[in-house]
């Protein structure tokens, strides 16, 4: 399995990234037409880069946000196999992913219930990887979800892109 975690080191807001193709190490994506781009603060530094882990033809790509407005930590999780390691169109999956989309509350919002999102089956969640290069260890590619929850609310994960060096 190839695991991409993207954190930074200080607590930022990075800007809604274009598609590209270079090694550029973003993600982005809309959560029901909001902007989500991953965040952290320095108590996750340990997680600061692009962890690779290569295993049977799966790719798992990882993300965290501070979400000061709700007070919340989110998580992303998009895996999808691909045992031939190429382009292409695949599914997504949760095989490996705790949740494909997560809101842990804290602060003045801690007394409330976590939301755990699960891929939406009745849905065409897909990833396309546009470039998976083992040369220059670059995956860029786009993808579209979308999940119900715990508490039984839907999100809508569109405009996903992501360009990373793994």
């Amino acid at each position: 399995m190839l695991l991409l975690s993207l954190f930074s080191c200080q607590k930022t807001d990075q800007a809604f990234p274009d598609i590209t193709m270079e090694g550029a190490n973003h993600l982005g994506f809309y959560v029901n037409h909001d902007e989500w781009v991953p965040t952290t603060d320095p108590y996750f530094e340990e997680d600061e880069l692009p962890i690779p882990l290569l295993e049977e033809g799966k790719i798992k790509i990882s993300a965290s946000r501070i979400d000061e407005k709700n007070s919340a930590r989110d998580w992303f999780c998009l895996e999808f196999d691909n045992p031939e390691m190429k382009t292409g169109i695949f599914p997504i999956n949760e095989n490996g992913c705790s949740a494909i989309y997560q809101s842990h509350f804290y602060g003045n919002e801690a007394s409330k219930e976590s939301k755990l999102y699960h891929l939406n089956e009745g849905h065409h969640n897909f990833v396309n990887v546009s470039r998976l290069d083992t040369i220059e260890n670059i995956i860029s590619g786009t993808f579209s979800l979308s999940a119900i929850s715990n508490l039984a609310d839907t999100i809508s994960i569109s405009s996903g892109r992501f360009d990373l060096q793994f």
